[in-house]
């Protein structure tokens, strides 16, 4: 193993290169930059820094040599660093080489001009593997220099884009749990942080909680469990745990007129659909809109077991509809004028809904989402879809608000009917760190959940499904020490935030138009 401060001098580099030159003369050819990549994988710097020296006396450097010597010594030597960036970027084919983009983007984002990490992000096609990671590099720089409003938007960025986010945002939340040990801000700060998307910690993680605020106040530290059962109640303290609604009316309705202006305000292929199902849609929106639940009569009907489930979810409707509850069903007039439902079924459900139809060509799924959208917050949409393909057609701020709307309104319609009495699926409390004047409850991971199945073994659809079936219920109760007042840093955080949430609202409102 080498030592931290190994070096080479110029006779000895000039030396081992003609002794590679003379054995081996293929290896010889990509010798620099599998000895730059090996010192900057071991972090060796000084090996790094003498190598370059040597590689510039005999005029051999390049593009993907210099990378890696910045990654090495992007720490210790950040001067000669920034001016290799400089002689960098007077090169036009550095441009063109996205593919070193990444580790461009991580040395940079490593130095006091990190900001620049931003602009070489744009260069990364969408659809490149490094775009992920390259987002976590300037997360993490944004977390270290506490720019907040650049910490959120590369975080939406960064979740929106991954196909399994609940394992990308173990990630961030590990990020986040070690710049706090490291002392780069307070617990409140975590805290805070904490709070966004669905973030946990680990049971090792919140035992470093635990003992923290046992430290600055003995006792006000307790473990406890929050479930379905218990009304979402804390055994410890008594408080409920709110569902958060982050959005506002106005915020969803602008996103179910920017949906519908995709639909049907442009010829996209992708949303298909017959014009004359466009026009009584409009009608029956006006006419009997807003909705309380709006339902995918498809996925009911196609459900396994449909015979199980048809009994309970008419049992459903009949509760909904005794409540006042206005209910919309969306199904195929396919589906309803042959005999693939039970006539009963049919009768029972025109009775008690309104049921719109649509043509075998039509894509039902805009449908539902706009209905359900456009009649605000309060509105529930069954259905058995994730909505995936209509995520990636929005721009980030859009995708992030579509997210939080699903998290809270999107019941899922099961498969099969199981235990359950109900066929909807309502959402539980978001696994999210909960604040209230006296209290915060923050939810971690216990070993023994490690025992799903992981990734490599399930595919995406299915992983989703079991994070919704085994959320993480366990909870930290976390009693605020006497005397608690919010720091600067936290009121940074909520203003850098409020300030990316009005954004949102006003690419929205600039993005689409009334839909009547």
């Amino acid at each position: 193993m080498l030592r931290d401060d190994f070096q080479l001098s110029l006779e000895e580099w000039t030396k081992l290169r003609n002794i590679i030159e003379k054995d081996n003369p293929n290896f010889a050819k990509g010798m620099d930059h599998s000895l730059m990549k090996m010192a900057s994988t071991q972090k060796k710097p000084e090996l790094a820094k003498s190598l370059m020296e040597f590689l510039k006396h005999i005029e051999k450097t390049s593009i993907s040599t210099t990378l890696q010597f910045m990654l090495a010594c992007c720490t210790k030597y950040e001067d000669l660093v920034l001016e290799e960036l400089v002689d960098l970027e007077k090169d036009p084919k550095l441009k063109m080489l996205w593919r070193e983009c990444a580790l461009l983007i991580d040395a940079v984002s490593q130095t006091r001009v990190w900001e620049k990490a931003k602009i070489y992000y744009e260069w990364l096609p969408v659809d490149d593997p490094a775009f992920i990671s390259s987002a976590f590099y300037i997360l993490r720089a944004s977390l270290k220099h506490k720019d907040y409003h650049t910490f959120f938007l590369f975080l939406h960025q960064y979740h929106v884009r991954n196909t399994d986010p609940s394992e990308q945002l173990d990630t961030i939340a590990d990020l986040l749990f070690e710049e706090w040990q490291r002392g780069l801000y307070g617990h409140d700060v975590l805290l805070e942080l904490l709070k966004v998307h669905n973030m946990y910690l680990k049971d090792y993680q919140a035992a470093a909680v635990q003992k923290h605020f046992n430290r600055l106040s003995p006792g006000s530290v307790a473990l406890t469990t929050i479930n379905k059962q218990s009304r979402w109640q804390c055994d410890h303290c008594g408080e409920y745990l709110t569902k958060d609604q982050p959005f506002t009316d106005s915020q969803i309705k602008c996103l179910g007129n920017h949906l519908a202006m995709q639909a049907f305000g442009t010829k996209n292929h992708f949303y298909t659909t017959e014009p004359g199902d466009h026009l009584q849609f409009k009608k029956m929106l006006t006419f009997c809109g807003p909705f309380d639940y709006v339902i995918d009569g498809e996925n009911v009907a196609l459900a396994r077991g449909f015979s199980q489930i048809m009994n309970a979810f008419l049992s459903d409707l009949e509760v909904l509809r005794n409540q006042g509850k206005q209910i919309l069903i969306i199904h195929r007039n396919v589906t309803l004028r042959t005999n693939c439902l039970p006539k009963a079924y049919v009768e029972r459900i025109r009775k008690s809904c309104i049921v719109f139809t649509v043509s075998r060509k039509t894509y039902d799924d805009v449908y539902g989402l706009t209905a359900a959208m456009l009649s605000g917050k309060r509105c529930y949409l069954a259905s058995s879809d994730f909505f995936r393909d209509h995520i990636a057609r929005l721009d980030v701020p859009n995708q992030n608000l579509f997210w939080l709307w699903q998290k809270q309104c999107h019941l899922q319609i099961p498969s099969a009917l199981g235990k359950q009495k109900s066929v909807f699926e309502y959402p539980n409390a978001r696994c999210v760190t909960h604040e209230s004047d006296l209290h915060w409850h923050v939810p971690y991971k216990l070993e023994s959940e490690k025992k799903l199945p992981q990734p490599e073994t399930v595919d995406i659809e299915r992983r989703s499904r079991l994070d919704k079936v085994f959320p993480p219920h366990t909870f930290l109760c976390i009693r605020k020490p006497p005397g608690y007042n919010e720091s600067e840093e936290v009121m940074k955080i909520r203003a850098a935030r409020d300030k990316l949430q009005t954004r949102m609202t006003s690419k929205l409102e600039d993005s689409s138009v009334k839909f009547k």
